[in-house]
């Protein structure tokens, strides 16, 4: 393929909310065609396989079978396929993400137009297609030349009041997970009051305010150039500079930006406001987990409990994961737990000096102290290990009485 054509994007979709893709496809300068029936497919695949990509839905009634297409597309060559899975009028979802192909990708439906535009982007580039202007040579996000399946996870990390350690707690999780191999991105969301920056000791003029203009038509070049790199390998995109501009964020911007940036990472961090603003509820709706924090202390148990029952209300409940920040003070775990009608997912210990000390320096817990000497880096580690669903560090001395350090973590 010379270096000015482009790859074939096939869609083999019947879902009517999904009309618009093809022309959005088009608008961006690629090349999309909707297939009717799988004959039309065949003869496409024998005349481009090696150069196209699929888009396939599973909703019925199609005039194809989602079965078949997806044995015609995973032929040798294999294309490589966004699957776009719904659950229409009860139907079963006919394939789990957990049996995809590795070239493949996933998103579920209902979903904006324009995510499925970038998660297409992500995919031809992983496969070493060329997306119009973004060069597969010049991207250097995760795992290009493995071309593997990556759908990426929304960690909204939300206290419902501040100062509960909620910022503290995020960027030592996303720094966390980004030792432990991980492609990670950290997303400041507090537009307020965000700290993301001076705890990690971070300076750019790039910010969220630099996708405003180009916030109806995001794509991957503006995502990735917003982003701050991080020594630890967290790549970072800063909230708002200044309070005054917060007003021009549209409420929608900060959860399409985190949504789209699944499909370049293994996980997106992203630390909250303590408000239910519009913009705070679209983050915690895209979410794949909610970490919502509290501390033993009567107001913030109160806070809390008005957070969980919003969430069932909501339908998040089986996405939160309840963190008890400074546990070994204040009121005693029973009766928290007791008062919130829940148990407490995970504990990490008051340590005030050593987190002023790293904030002041602007240097995360878990990279101060790489050996577990403090108990709330234990901790901290453990919340990492939960969520990038690994086992929890072993910590133990060297033959000196020395501690190693925290395995992967240095």
């Amino acid at each position: 393929m010379t270096g000015t054509e482009l790859p074939t994007i096939l869609l083999f979709i019947a879902n009517p909310a999904l009309e618009p893709l093809e022309n959005a496809l088009q608008a961006r300068g690629l090349a999309a065609m909707r297939v009717r029936s799988l004959e039309d497919g065949r003869k496409l695949l024998a005349a481009r396989r090696a150069t196209s990509v699929a888009v396939l839905d599973t909703y019925h009634p199609a005039p194809f079978s989602f079965a078949a297409v997806y044995r015609l597309l995973h032929e040798s060559p294999a294309v490589p396929t966004l699957l776009l899975l719904g659950n229409p009028s009860g139907q079963t979802t006919p394939l789990l993400p957990d049996s995809l192909s590795p070239r493949d990708d996933y998103a579920r439906l209902p979903a904006q137009i324009d995510e499925l535009v970038l998660r297409i982007q992500a995919l031809l580039v992983r496969a070493g297609l060329p997306v119009g202007n973004l060069a597969a040579a010049s991207y250097s996000g995760p795992d290009r030349d493995a071309a593997r399946f990556h759908h990426g996870q929304v960690i909204a990390v939300y206290g419902p009041k501040g100062g509960v350690g909620r910022s503290t707690i995020a960027i030592n999780l996303a720094v966390g997970l980004a030792r432990l191999e991980r492609q990670v991105a950290l997303v400041d969301a507090d537009l307020w009051f965000g700290d993301v920056p001076v705890l990690l000791d971070l300076h750019s003029e790039k910010s969220l305010v630099s996708l405003v203009d180009s916030a109806e038509h995001l794509d991957l070049d503006a995502l990735r150039e917003v982003l701050v790199p991080h020594p630890s390998g967290v790549q970072v995109l800063f909230g708002v500079p200044e309070p005054s501009l917060v007003e021009t964020i549209p409420a929608s911007l900060p959860s399409r930006v985190a949504s789209a940036y699944r499909t370049l990472f293994d996980f997106v961090v992203v630390d909250t406001h303590p408000s239910m603003e519009e913009y705070v509820l679209q983050l915690l709706e895209i979410a794949d987990r909610i970490l919502l924090v509290t501390t033993p202390e009567l107001s913030s148990i109160r806070s809390t409990a008005e957070v969980l029952r919003l969430a069932t209300q909501l339908d998040w409940a089986h996405k939160l994961l309840l963190v008890l920040n400074r546990a070994n003070s204040g009121v005693h775990l029973e009766q928290l737990e007791r008062d919130l009608g829940v148990k407490v997912d995970a504990m990490i210990v008051s340590a005030g000096p050593r987190v002023v000390d790293a904030a002041n320096r602007g240097q995360p817990v878990l990279l101060m102290d790489t050996t577990g000497k403090e108990h709330i880096t234990r901790d901290l580690a453990r919340l990492v290990a939960r969520i990038a669903n690994v086992p929890e560090p072993r910590w133990s001395l060297d033959q000196a009485g020395g501690r190693r350090p925290l395995w992967r973590l240095k």
